[in-house]
């Protein structure tokens, strides 16, 4: 996840912002920072996006 960073800011945001129901979306973790095609990146990219903002899957992203 970002090599960490979300698990040094989680706790900024619940201490110094009093957000306590954050949960991370990203794609999976992987040894290279890319998927090495633009097609599953498109893709990877429209998931996270979708389940960020809680669409449904057959919605336009």
């Amino acid at each position: 996840m970002n090599q960490g960073a979300w698990d040094g800011i989680l706790p900024r945001f619940e201490n110094y912002c009093g957000y306590h129901d954050l949960m991370c979306v990203s794609r999976e973790a992987a040894a290279a920072p890319a998927v090495g095609s633009a097609k599953v990146h498109a893709a990877q990219q429209q998931e996270v996006v979708r389940e960020a903002l809680k669409l449904s899957p057959d919605a336009e992203v």
